[in-house]
């Protein structure tokens, strides 16, 4: 999303900072479009994101280890604008560790209810908490 031009220069939000490029009328770089964005919620110093959208632990039967939820480098600040790729992402992991089902919970699919955005961070696809954002459409 642009967040300033000037002459041929257009600032956008990148990987978590705003950048400038080049983009000009004889060889733009950037092409105007239409769709939802994610933007910081009022009150939040940042947004993680995450690399995969797995589950919350409960959503996890005792016995099975939950995976880890881990955040990654990229981080949305305020004042940025990133493109929603996917607002309906499934938070589930499959379990399937042993070719016979033999262990506690193989061949299961735990899905969970936290509720994510697939968003390009940078060249990444990467997940961000819809309770950490607020999705709007492009202006």
């Amino acid at each position: 999303m642009v967040a300033d031009r000037e002459g041929s220069w257009v600032q956008v939000s990148w990987a978590g900072e705003h950048v400038w490029l080049r983009n000009s009328n004889k060889q733009p770089v950037l092409v105007p479009s239409k769709g939802a964005v994610v933007r910081v919620k009022d009150g939040l110093d940042l947004a993680r994101t995450y690399g995969r959208a797995y589950p919350e632990a409960e959503a996890y039967p005792e016995g099975v280890t939950p995976q880890a939820v881990v955040p990654i480098e990229y981080q949305l600040k305020p004042g940025q604008a990133y493109v929603v790729g996917d607002r309906r992402v499934i938070t589930d992991y499959y379990k399937a560790t042993t070719y016979d089902g033999s262990a506690p919970g193989d061949w299961t699919d735990f899905v969970g209810e936290t509720k994510y955005y697939w968003v390009w961070t940078g060249h990444r696809q990467t997940f961000v908490p819809a309770t950490d954002v607020d999705i709007s459409a492009s202006q």
